[in-house]
């Protein structure tokens, strides 16, 4: 999970690195990424599921929004996460690792789209 929330080492701090992975937080936020985007996914295509907002227009200002959410979660768990530890960092990592689950989250919610969208009623207007 390291190398995967480091993105191969392009946004990499060597200590908080470390303190995230022996804390588990890297895998904690792959689950809150996974949780969100599989429940933002049944909800747009299982319960909402109109034709009025299976359209572009709708998809991905929601897609953002869920991002924007997600990565928003994730930067203040991270802090409590770290603060729990008494280690002092900066916000430019907790900033780094948000914009790395949201990045995540978007590509998550996009696999995702492109599987459940079979089950919804009105998928003809989806991006997809």
């Amino acid at each position: 999970m390291r190398e995967l929330f480091e993105f191969y080492g392009i946004l990499h701090f060597e200590d908080f690195s470390d303190v995230c992975n022996d804390t588990g937080i890297y895998l904690i936020l792959f689950f809150i990424i996974l949780g969100i985007s599989n429940f933002s996914n049944f909800l747009y295509y299982i319960l909402i599921d109109s034709s009025i907002y299976n359209q572009n227009k709708y998809y991905y200002p929601y897609l953002l929004l869920c991002a924007l959410f997600t990565s928003i979660i994730s930067y203040f768990f991270i802090q409590y996460r770290i603060s729990l530890e008494n280690f002092n960092f900066s916000k430019l990592s907790f900033i780094s690792l948000s914009i790395i689950t949201f990045f995540y989250f978007s590509l998550l919610f996009l696999i995702e789209s492109i599987l459940i969208k079979n089950f919804s009623k009105n998928s003809y207007r989806t991006p997809f």
